[in-house]
């Protein structure tokens, strides 16, 4: 991984939504009556009639819908936000959700809404289709909001949300979340999409037939349902070459799957050969259709996994599981997982798609089940200090065999430590959550608590919102401290598994004729084993071993060759182009031995950190601000330096350790102990989703800017500082004006 761009696309995308305190609560019998109210709030409300209480599950509705926005979304009108009901189409749904008898005490049921056209509600992007989640089980109304947020700023594909307060048949009905929903499509998952190519080659056969638009959409409707002419060229009598360029579609790409052990009515669905993982086609359902693109999803799922199955992390046809997965992707799912220590993680609601002959991990999906949710989980489950636990063990099965595997944990380990600016920004966000939500959610508690049947408090109640959000507050400020700690340590024991190791026979690393240091540079993470220079051209790997018949090397989860066997040693020369040779990168080298029986003699791994900078002498301590790192004498002051970054949509707050130090650029410190420190973001009051300035990640702004004449850089800052107090001004005097009104 590329560490100075992630960390600068991270620091950028962590705005996320919704940072002013909500208004007054509205939880009036008549609809109408909180009309001239819902302006006081930033959170929109949406009226639905249906006329009946009770829903059957999955079923179809009719209904009409109407939204009166709130100040902070009025730009975006749409059909529904004008004073009269329009038509829609609204189906119950959920699993654990629906089941709950709060839903029929109180008829607050998730939904899913279908629209008559595609619309921009809120700004969430243009779509059909919605989700209105419930939240029923989660009295904070946040842990699946701040969770599809996080996501975001790791780059992830992710559903975008926000709050609305729903009135249903003229009575309150409590506080949702608006989301998209998941599917593939240009604003949610933006891959390959077999339904819109399908409309596509049916409305070039419907101009050149002179079909009407009726027929036209009746055929597209026929053509993904059956996908047989994406390989056979023939749909019904139509020869499909006549109409459209078939050399264009890639059967490698453009598949949205479900990992769900519940195995439920999903068309197309099968177990993996191993494991036996279930594989549910979500987008597009009908695939299994089409022979040959099901039985290349199928391939692919079931090749990537032999190989994770495998010792040596390779399958049957010689290649690595990296071949198959995009390990970035895996590695950030993981985190957002475990970070919300969500217990569905490799169980239920899992999403993974495929894209480029690849399977990528996301988007992230359902998390009230995590966090100390004392509503759904039972006692052993909610502890923040221990991974998922002895009960869990069965789950998360792909990676229970990755955390055996020192390059994947490597590459988890530095991520982990790399998003520290935006964990810290995620949860200093928890109280911007709070703020957006409180009055509220309030009243959504009124409304629901006394009928909730709750898993884990049987016949108890929760206390109140705010003891709820404080015990889910808690948590995560825990949870991010105790997995600092276990993630520093050289062999974490993830769920008590790790590198299976044979031999105890230290790995010697050298360069240059001599041997290596040990990595002295890391202050805030996971030390390796090894430092090397970055001008190195080759390292050479030496062990003892007795009766080795043959030894091989890995180096990051690459069969390299085999080492030399000499007697009782063996040795070999890496290349420093075969290693990852960027500054501050990991490597993870793994040796594996076996006797002339083909008995595992030897199994043991090193890390070699790479970096421009050394080791620091005696008496000197390493200060690190950003990317830069000081070398400074015990007891001598420094100066605090600039931020290394900037960003319109966010305020430094000074440089933190993430552990209550926080010093200030210009400030004069003493230091007594190796430190590191990254800036402490605060979001501004801003309504913006994740996004980049100018299309450019931060590091590459500021690289751009240390290029100029600094008079450019001046004019530049003062350009925007005048836009800036000139917007504010602007809205100061429209402020004044509505008031004198």
């Amino acid at each position: 991984m590329q560490k100075f761009t992630r960390i600068a696309a991270i620091i950028l995308c962590a705005v996320t939504l919704l940072l002013s305190v909500s208004g007054t609560v509205i939880a009036a019998e008549n609809a109408e009556d909180s009309k001239n109210e819902t302006k006081q709030t930033n959170i929109s409300t949406v009226y639905i009639e249906t006329n009946r209480r009770v829903f059957a599950k999955n079923q179809t509705y009719k209904a009409k819908m109407r939204i009166e926005l709130a100040d902070r979304y009025a730009q975006y009108e749409n059909i529904y936000t004008g004073d009269d009901y329009v038509n829609i189409k609204l189906r119950a749904r959920g699993n654990s959700t629906f089941g709950n008898a709060a839903v029929a005490l109180t008829g607050k049921y998730a939904f899913r809404i279908d629209l008559e056209e595609k619309c921009d509600l809120f700004g969430l992007g243009s779509s059909d289709e919605w989700y209105l989640l419930s939240n029923i089980f989660d009295a904070t109304h946040v842990r699946n909001k701040i969770a599809y947020d996080f996501s975001a700023t790791l780059g992830m594909y992710y559903t975008k949300s926000t709050w609305i307060r729903v009135i249903r048949d003229n009575k309150y009905a409590g506080l949702y979340q608006i989301t998209q929903t998941l599917d593939i499509s240009k604003d949610k998952v933006d891959i390959q999409d077999w339904g819109d190519i399908a409309k596509t080659v049916a409305f070039s056969i419907a101009k050149a037939e002179k079909m009407t638009t009726e027929e036209a959409n009746a055929l597209a409707d026929k053509m993904k349902a059956n996908l047989a002419w994406v390989t056979s060229g023939k749909f019904e009598n139509y020869n499909i070459d006549d109409y459209y360029d078939r050399s264009t579609l890639d059967i490698t790409s453009g598949y949205l799957i479900e990992y769900d052990e519940r195995y439920d009515n999903k068309t197309t669905k099968f177990k993996t050969d191993i494991l036996e993982i279930s594989v549910q086609l979500d987008d597009p359902v009908a695939l299994e259709t089409n022979p040959e693109m099901y039985n290349y999803v199928k391939t692919l799922i079931n090749d990537f996994e032999e190989a994770l199955c495998s010792d040596t992390f390779y399958n049957s046809k010689g290649k690595h599981y990296s071949e198959y997965v995009d390990v970035d992707s895996m590695v950030d799912y993981w985190i957002v997982f475990n970070i919300f220590k969500n217990i569905e993680f490799g169980v239920y609601s899992n999403f993974y798609y495929i894209d480029g002959g690849k399977i990528h991990f996301g988007p992230c999906w359902d998390f009230d089940n995590g966090t100390d949710n004392q509503i759904v989980l039972r006692e052993h489950w909610m502890p923040y200090d221990e991974w998922f636990g002895e009960t869990l063990k069965s789950r998360a099965k792909w990676w229970r065999e990755l955390y055996e595997d020192p390059y994947f944990m490597t590459q988890l380990k530095e991520r982990w430590f790399e998003l520290a600016p935006a964990i810290d920004e995620m949860l200093g966000s928890i109280d911007l959550y709070y703020d957006v939500v409180k009055e509220e959610a309030e009243a959504d508690f009124a409304l629901i608590n006394d009928k909730r049947t709750n898993w884990n408090l049987k016949d108890q109640k929760c206390e109140s919102f705010e003891a709820e959000f404080q015990t889910f507050r808690t948590f995560m400020y825990n949870r991010v401290a105790w997995m600092n700690e276990q993630l520093s340590l050289r062999d974490t024991g993830v769920e008590g598994i790790d590198f299976k190791k044979a031999g105890n026979n230290e790995i010697s690393v050298s360069a240059s004729g001599k041997k290596l240091e040990s990595d002295k540079i890391t202050v805030f993470g996971c030390a390796s084993d090894y430092l090397l220079d970055i001008d190195e051209k080759n390292i050479t790997l030496d062990v003892k071993i007795n009766n080795a018949k043959e030894a091989q090397v890995y180096v990051n989860g690459v069969l390299y060759g085999n080492m030399t066997v000499n007697g009782s040693n063996a040795s070999a020369t890496i290349d420093a182009k075969d290693l990852n040779m960027s500054e501050n990168a990991v490597n993870a080298i793994v040796i594996k031995c076996k006797s002339n029986a083909g008995v595992e003699l030897y199994n043991n791994y090193v890390t070699v950190r790479v970096s421009a900078d050394r080791n620091p002498e005696e008496g000197e301590i390493i200060v690190k601000f950003g990317e830069e790192r000081m070398y400074v004498k015990e007891g001598k002051s420094i100066t605090v330096p600039e931020y290394d970054r900037t960003s319109d949509e966010m305020t430094a707050l000074g440089w933190t350790d993430g552990k209550g130090k926080t010093y200030f650029p210009g400030e004069k410190i003493e230091l007594d102990e190796n430190s590191e420190f990254y800036i402490k973001w605060k979001r501004n009051e801003t309504f913006a989703y994740p996004s980049t300035i100018n299309g450019k990640a931060i590091a590459d702004v500021n690289d751009s800017i240390g290029k100029m004449p600094m008079i450019a850089v001046i004019g530049i800052i003062a350009g925007i500082s005048a836009l800036i107090i000139g917007a504010a001004c602007a809205i100061v005097a429209a402020k004044n004006k509505k008031s004198q009104a």
